[in-house]
């Protein structure tokens, strides 16, 4: 019986021809990217979840966002100071209350070091982004 025809390997822009999946090398990486580390994974705990709850309950509005005069309502936490692990500073650093889409942002912006990793918007690109933006968000003259 024949076997089935190789396919590319699934890391993006990768063109080695496998049977499924990834190739050798990328197999080793992809475990790596998806893998959490489970120490600093221990450090969600109870305590950092009153913290969060208590934190956004005081600070309900994006920091970032209401800087630019849009209300978008607060679901995440960023640590100002990177904690990278410790437990002290996790759990006493100052904190960011954020959506979603900045959070993501400053994230990417600390981890990368802002190595070009974010695409630069065109102003049309941006005004429409924005635009779009405050569409999706609460009503500015009545936020609550």
């Amino acid at each position: 019986m024949p076997d089935s025809p190789l396919k590319p390997c699934a890391y993006p822009g990768c063109p080695t021809l496998v049977r499924s999946g990834y190739c050798d090398v990328h197999a080793t990486q992809v475990v790596r990217f998806t893998q959490r580390d489970p120490r600093r994974q221990s450090l969600y705990d109870r305590n950092w979840t009153k913290r969060r709850v208590a934190y956004l309950a005081s600070h309900p509005w994006c920091e970032d966002c209401l800087n630019k005069g849009i209300y978008t309502p607060a679901i995440d936490v960023h640590h100002k100071i990177r904690h990278k692990g410790d437990v002290d500073l996790f759990l006493s650093s100052p904190l960011r209350a954020l959506c979603h889409a900045c959070h993501s942002r400053q994230t990417i912006i600390e981890v990368r070091g802002d190595r070009g990793g974010l695409k630069k918007l065109s102003s049309g690109e941006r005004r429409a982004r924005e635009a779009n933006r405050t569409k999706k968000n609460f009503n500015v003259e009545n936020p609550v």
